[in-house]
């Protein structure tokens, strides 16, 4: 019997501030290349590999670098929470470690307002919006398939 073995990449809050400053193409390449060192060395099979960010030693986010963008989602619910679409700044590392203390909180992030909240219902692939947003006549349901 072989082992599975499923990789992941865990970066710690604090060193977001390595994004600071980068290209996202460059970035994206640098994640990649990453990405496929891992991938050699666990002899994984799938094509890709799991980012995620941690606070206190505990995943809250999970990460996607594209290459004109950077995409967050909760790493409990897999729902969207927001994504970076330049060069990444220090003001986008602040940011991110808001929402990681509001995650580790339990909160989530409505996707329509912005507040993060307790409850509020998914909707579509990865949405998520609060109590007072959701409207059922236009955020669908997630596609349970």
């Amino acid at each position: 019997m072989e082992l599975y073995v499923k990789p992941v990449i865990e970066i710690d809050i604090n060193q977001v501030k390595y994004f600071v400053g980068k290209d996202l193409k460059k970035l994206k390449k640098e994640m990649e290349e990453l990405r496929l060192k891992v991938k050699k060395a666990t002899g994984y099979t799938w094509d890709n590999s799991h980012f995620r960010l941690t606070i206190h030693n505990k995943p809250v986010m999970n990460i996607a670098f594209y290459t004109t963008q950077i995409s967050i989602y909760n790493h409990k619910t897999g729902d969207h929470i927001g994504d970076f679409n330049k060069n990444f700044t220090m003001i986008d590392a602040t940011v991110l470690k808001d929402w990681a203390l509001q995650l580790e909180k339990g909160l989530q992030r409505c996707l329509i307002c912005g507040a993060w909240v307790k409850e509020g219902k998914g909707y579509s692939y990865a949405g998520f919006a609060c109590n007072e947003c959701y409207d059922p006549g236009v955020h669908l349901p997630p596609d349970p398939s």
